[in-house]
């Protein structure tokens, strides 16, 4: 006989019962461990891509006056027009094609950069009665050498937002050049508006 007058196959019965149920509480608790922890590794914060960094943001004015600050041209005269688009400002810009072989153009530059990584210029511009259209560049100068990576044509009377971005491998002496140009024609036909332009680059390595 077992414990209080219970036969021993009895007790041993119950007990297997108790340790089944122990093993069924202890599988429980783990898996619900394993769950959780499986949810923290899912939870965790991936990795963020590389943040795009600005370069560049100008409605070419400042203070309620026009501006035309780090920028260069073949354009000395009539530069500026308070023909904008929306939410332009006051002030953009208005050129001309230069007289063959000069060409008219509008240009800026960033130096410094260096390593591989994405280069994008966007902005607004339009184009007026033009045989020839606008073109918008980016270009890489190494020792001299003008290679353009990016660039497109825009024939448009309206105003038009426009974006082109390229990928460029970059000495830390290299010369990053974003041009939009009116091309070279004798008469000029054309009339470039240009306005609300930002530079931002991409995945070069930090200075």
């Amino acid at each position: 006989m077992g414990i209080d007058g219970i036969p021993d196959f009895v007790m041993t019965r119950i007990s297997e019962r108790r340790l089944d149920a122990l093993l069924v509480q202890g599988c429980v608790l783990i898996g619900l461990y394993s769950s959780l922890a499986g949810c923290a590794e899912r939870t965790e914060a991936p990795n963020q891509p590389p943040a795009r960094r600005l370069l560049l943001a100008t409605s070419f004015e400042q203070d309620g006056l026009p501006s035309f600050d780090g920028w260069y041209t073949t354009q000395f005269v009539d530069l500026f027009t308070r023909i904008v688009p929306p939410g332009g400002g006051s002030w953009g810009l208005q050129f001309y094609p230069g007289i063959a072989p000069q060409e008219g153009f509008v240009a800026t530059e960033f130096t410094g950069l260096r390593g591989t990584g994405e280069i994008e210029f966007a902005g607004w511009i339009r184009v007026d009665a033009s045989i020839w259209p606008g073109r918008v560049s980016i270009i890489r100068v190494r020792n001299g050498l003008a290679v353009r990576v990016k660039s497109a044509d825009l024939r448009s009377d309206e105003w038009s937002r426009f974006r082109i971005a390229g990928t460029l491998d970059l000495a830390e002496t290299d010369t990053v050049l974003v041009k939009v140009s009116a091309s070279s024609v004798e008469p000029s036909f054309a009339v470039v508006n240009l306005d609300s332009v930002s530079v931002s680059g991409i995945g070069f390595d930090e200075q």
